[in-house]
């Protein structure tokens, strides 16, 4: 599969066909990378439970490049740096009368 974090076209690729269930994680390296301490979790989590309880629980989500394994991982990092995720709604005025 892919080896160069920066072109994952043939994961892509293969994801599309069917024929992958969640691409590996491929990093680069990068100075000053904001948050990037949390990713020394990484490895702890891979060998907890986590990840083998949501294949019991979830089975798989089929042939994707964001596969399940990806997507708890994900969702643990997310959880663990406490980013708000949540889209500002656009601020409009209300005209009264127009309803």
């Amino acid at each position: 599969m892919d080896r160069d974090p920066s072109d994952r076209r043939f994961d892509r690729l293969m994801a599309y066909l069917g024929l992958l269930d969640d691409a590996a994680q491929l990093f680069r390296p990068g100075t000053a990378i904001p948050g990037a301490g949390v990713l020394l979790a990484i490895p702890v989590l891979v060998a907890s439970d986590v990840i083998d309880s949501a294949h019991e629980v979830y089975g798989s989500i089929g042939p994707a490049f964001f596969g399940l394994r990806t997507t708890i991982v994900a969702q643990m990092h997310l959880s663990s740096t406490r980013r708000n995720l949540t889209i500002p709604r656009a601020k409009f005025p209300i005209q009264s009368g127009t309803c």
